[in-house]
């Protein structure tokens, strides 16, 4: 059995942003899921990639690398209960996965444009299967925006300040103090 869909992630004046789902069984313990940005350019009628919305994809994104490896990290410690740090770097399920290894899609919160970056990471891409697919949203950078083609400039907007850190980044709360231990009294 096979079933697809797709939802949109942005509409803007100059592109139409979609993330599409394709799931198949074919038997066994569990199905498969993939996951494909789909871009459409209004103006010339015609289907796009994200890397052709930049002039420079790796300088487009690499302002976005830490906040989303945080992110990531933040989600893996809800869902496993447990530090997901990067203990080991040949552990994939540990590991910040690399952007190759994900669909990255533009998406809009507000009304003035794309306003964020989502990053997709298909099961078993950055945890076991068990832990599902991780949808992480980074607010764009102004450094990402500036290498935005002039084209597709008017599809952005700079994200406002994000209103929920990154749990990684809060300090550890210190450990609670030794209570004494309580004595009777006649």
């Amino acid at each position: 059995a096979m079933s697809a869909s797709c939802s949109i992630t942005g509409n803007t004046a100059p592109v139409l942003a979609m993330l599409g789902e394709i799931s198949s069984y074919t038997g066994g313990a569990h199905g498969n899921t993939g996951y494909e940005a789909l871009l459409w350019d209004k103006a010339g009628a015609r289907r796009i990639t994200i890397e052709q919305l930049f002039t420079d994809m790796k300088a487009a994104l690499e302002p976005l690398r830490q906040r989303y490896c945080d992110a990531l990290n933040a989600e893996r410690l809800e869902r496993r209960g447990e530090y997901a740090g990067e203990f080991d770097p040949e552990d994939s399920f540990n590991a910040c996965p690399p952007f190759g290894d994900l669909v990255i899609v533009p998406s809009a919160v507000g009304q003035d444009g794309f306003d964020r970056i989502m990053f997709v990471a298909a099961p078993y891409v950055a945890g076991p299967y068990a832990e599902g697919v991780y949808e992480i949203s980074v607010p764009v950078t102004p450094q990402t925006v500036a290498t935005v083609k002039p084209d597709y400039r008017a599809a952005f907007s700079v994200a406002e300040q994000d209103p929920i850190p990154p749990r990684s980044r809060q300090a550890p709360r210190p450990p609670p103090p030794p209570y004494p231990a309580k004595t009777r009294t006649p």
